[in-house]
């Protein structure tokens, strides 16, 4: 007789199992009658709790990222929409300028 180590994995479930356990040689032949074996399942939520956080992570830095790129699309569009229609003629005439004095600003030097 001799100790094994039996692989049984849980995805889903918890509580206690009955395990049947069959011994067969490479060539298929059954050694000796089947034993079964109660287990206490402990489901492995670990991995699946680190899957769905990891996701919801990603959801949320995506959806920040995409917000950011149309905010970013639309001001641009707008700001094309208002240079066309101001015009393409970027020179200023005489009669518009406006000067340091026309603006209430001093022309002491700063600092």
């Amino acid at each position: 007789s001799s100790t094994v180590l039996v692989p049984v994995s849980a995805h889903v479930g918890n509580g206690p199992v009955n395990v049947t356990v069959t011994l067969t040689t490479a060539a298929g032949v059954q050694l000796g009658t089947s034993v079964t074996i109660p287990v206490n399942v402990q489901a492995d939520w670990e991995g699946l709790g680190a899957a769905l956080l990891g996701g919801a992570i990603l959801l949320f830095f995506g959806f920040g990222v995409f917000r950011n790129i149309r905010r970013r699309r639309r001001e641009r569009a707008v700001g094309e929409q208002s240079a066309a229609e101001q015009g393409s003629d970027d020179t200023v005439k005489p009669d518009e300028e406006v000067t340091a004095t026309d603006a209430g600003e001093s022309e002491q030097p700063r600092g």
